[in-house]
This record gives structure tokens, C-alpha cells and sequence, in this order.
């Protein structure tokens, strides 16, 4: 029987604040993002802004130092931090990154990112030094397909968060399957087992209709959203409430389930008040606030 997520489980995962807080008490939280064929200087800030509207104390953006004139131009509250690069291509440079890593408590990365040699350099990097909570998405995923054993040494508290195509390449990238992508996705849940089986560390949001969280010990079924979420961004947005909610929530894992659900219900009424054909990843993000509070009541 399938265990699917309820507003209620949501409202408890999710804490109140605290009038005796500030803002370092809801978490300093970071993505990494951005390639000259992917500036995305709006998709960036939705990001930044999804984590915020998450409800993270305090976020970053990480991008490449050639970026900050165009994305400093679409955000107010974010904080930025340059990446050397050089050429217009994002650069490995130890201090650099340590300086990132010692600030937060969550960082995001992949967006956007590319697969230039700086880029897998850096995710290389972050994966053997990194000791707090970890998302890779999208190119981050891809660049772990092409070395997938760094997850067998790594420190820190990982979620990978694949669409089905991204999580049939680094299942290839394991076990050398090889079968056709029908074939695949006929049998993802054992597919899911095994992979966790194999790498106990990780936690997995596989992304789809019905999204699927799973640890290797549980597994939770998210059925919130809507066919209006399958535009560009989308996936972005929720790297971004992901890292939002882990600022503050302890359980990693439980706090991927409640992104997940709060992604879904945000896409929900986006849909409501735009139309399924007509909204766009930006709408999600400005209906967080309200997909929050529908859940806390």
C-alpha cells in the first residue's frame, strides 16, 4: 500500500516560528548555478526567492563572477557569491569554494551549473569536503552519473532529486543496466531499492506525476500538482524550496517529503489562478506563501 504524504503529516513536519529567534535560526542556505548558455538570471533569483519564501533565514547564490552584473539586476534580498572564473566559464578554486561551504548549512547545486571541466571540479569538491546537507539536481546529477562512486566517501547529508531520465543515467552509471528507458521506468521502484541499497547515505526525490521520496528504510508518495508544472523552471523552483525548508528542519528527509508537497500544492493554485497552459514556474514561486499557509492553518 502506497504511504501518501497528507497536509496534516506537512503541517507537523513544518514548525512555527519562534518569537525568541532570528534569522540564523531558520538557516543559511546556498545554490550554485549558472553557465554562460544558461545565465537564467530569473530562474536564478526564483530559485533564491523559493527558498526564502520557504522560509530559510538567510540565502545565497553562488554563481560565476561573469554572471553578477546581469543576475544582481534581478534580486534584492539574496546575498551573492562569486565564483572565479575566467573566459566566461566557472573556475575550481579551493579557497573559493571553502569560503562558500564554511557559511551555510545547505547548499543546492547543479542548476544551470554545465559540465565544463570547472564545473565537475567543483562538484567533485563539494562531495569529498562538504559535511552538512547536500542537494544535486540536474547538471550536478550528471556530472555524478560520470563518477558515481564519489557517493561512497562522502560526509555530508545527501539528496539527489532526478527526473526519470537523470535517474536511468546514474542507475547506469552503478550497475550498467543498460535496458531501453520503457523498459526502465516499468520497473522504477526496484529499481529505487536497489540503487539505496547500494548507496545507504543518499536520499532520493525521484520526480514525476507522483513524486517519490525514498531513504532505503521509507518511502513517501507525493500526488500533489498539476500538468501546469511541466515547464521550463519547474524543477529549479523546487531545488530551491528543498533547500529553504532543510534550513530549518532537522530531518532531512522528512523535509524533502514536505518540499515536495509544498511544490506541488504552490503548482496547485498557480494553476487556479493562471490556467494550466499559461503558468510558469515564476507563478509557483509567488504561491508558496500561500501553499504554506493553507497548510499551517
Amino acid at each position: 500500500m502506497r504511504n501518501f504524504l497528507k497536509i496534516e503529516d506537512v503541517a507537523k513536519i513544518i514548525p512555527d516560528r519562534v518569537r525568541d529567534s532570528h534569522k540564523g535560526t531558520y538557516g543559511k542556505v546556498a545554490l550554485i548555478g549558472g553557465a554562460v548558455e544558461y545565465s537564467g538570471a530569473i530562474r536564478l533569483s526564483a530559485m533564491a526567492l523559493s527558498a526564502l519564501k520557504s522560509g530559510a533565514g538567510l540565502s545565497t547564490i553562488a554563481i560565476p563572477s561573469f554572471l553578477v552584473p546581469i543576475i544582481s539586476q534581478n534580486i534584492l534580498e539574496v546575498m551573492i557569491y562569486p565564483i572565479k572564473s575566467s573566459d566566461n566559464e566557472i573556475l575550481f578554486d579551493k579557497e573559493n569554494i571553502d569560503g562558500l561551504l564554511k557559511k551555510v548549512d545547505v547548499l543546492t547545486c547543479g542548476m544551470g551549473l554545465g559540465k565544463s571541466k570547472g564545473a565537475h571540479e567543483i562538484i567533485h569538491y563539494i562531495l569529498k569536503n562538504f559535511d552538512k546537507k547536500l542537494v544535486l539536481d540536474a547538471d550536478a546529477l550528471n556530472i555524478l552519473s560520470e563518477n558515481i562512486n564519489l557517493l561512497n566517501d562522502v560526509k555530508c547529508k545527501i539528496i539527489l532529486t532526478p527526473h526519470m531520465m537523470e535517474f536511468k543515467r546514474l542507475y547506469d552509471a552503478a550497475f550498467g543496466d543498460g535496458v531501453s528507458f520503457e523498459e526502465f521506468e516499468k520497473d522504477k521502484e526496484a529499481r529505487l531499492e536497489k540503487f539505496l541499497q547500494k548507496f545507504k547515505n543518499v536520499i532520493m526525490l525521484l520526480k514525476g506525476p507522483i513524486t517519490i521520496v525514498v531513504n532505503g528504510a521509507k518511502k513517501t508518495y507525493i500526488d500533489r500538482g498539476t500538468p501546469g508544472m511541466a515547464t521550463a523552471g519547474s524543477g529549479d523552483v523546487l531545488s530551491g524550496i528543498i533547500t529553504g525548508l532543510l534550513g530549518y528542519i532537522e530531518n532531512e528527509y522528512d523535509g524533502t517529503c514536505a518540499a515536495a508537497f509544498v511544490n506541488g500544492l504552490a503548482g496547485e493554485f498557480a494553476a487556479r489562478d493562471e490556467g494550466e497552459i499559461s503558468m510558469t514556474s515564476g507563478d509557483t514561486v509567488s504561491h508558496i506563501a500561500e501553499a504554506i499557509k493553507s497548510i499551517k492553518g
